[in-house]
């Protein structure tokens, strides 16, 4: 089976560490970057290369939910699931970024076996909906 290509979008070199660390003997390969900005000039440029996305909720250098907003209205992007990742979020926000398009919002610390199984579930959704 070929091992699904996981892009995080996150500042915090640590996020990124855990993240990178529950990944390991998964069948996930990840890449992290700590720029928004980068991050999108390499998915537009490379739309087909990830099958998932985790986003930050707050990045220095890009509005998170302009990114997701640009992201799901590509024909190739608006198909990867985005995962949302914070420390802190008001309700507000939170119906925010659901209303954007994430598939689902994470709290940090990020626990390993939720992670997985949040992983998995998006896959097998967004896998079901390319079928159909």
């Amino acid at each position: 089976m070929e091992k699904k290509s996981i892009l995080i979008i996150d500042d915090d070199p640590l996020t990124c560490t855990v993240i990178k660390n529950h990944l390991r003997n998964s069948m996930y390969t990840s890449t992290c970057l700590r720029k928004g900005t980068t991050a999108s000039e390499l998915l537009f440029r490379t739309p087909d290369d990830f099958s998932l996305i985790f986003l930050d909720r707050v990045l220095p250098d890009i509005d998170s939910s302009a990114l997701l907003k640009s992201l799901k209205t590509h024909p190739t992007l608006r198909a990867i699931p985005v995962i949302m990742i914070t420390a802190n979020a008001e309700k507000s926000e939170k119906i925010n970024a659901f209303q954007n398009g994430i598939y689902d919002l994470l709290m940090k610390p990020l626990d390993k076996k939720l992670l997985l199984l949040v992983i998995k579930r998006a896959l097998e959704d967004s896998r079901n909906l390319v079928l159909c």
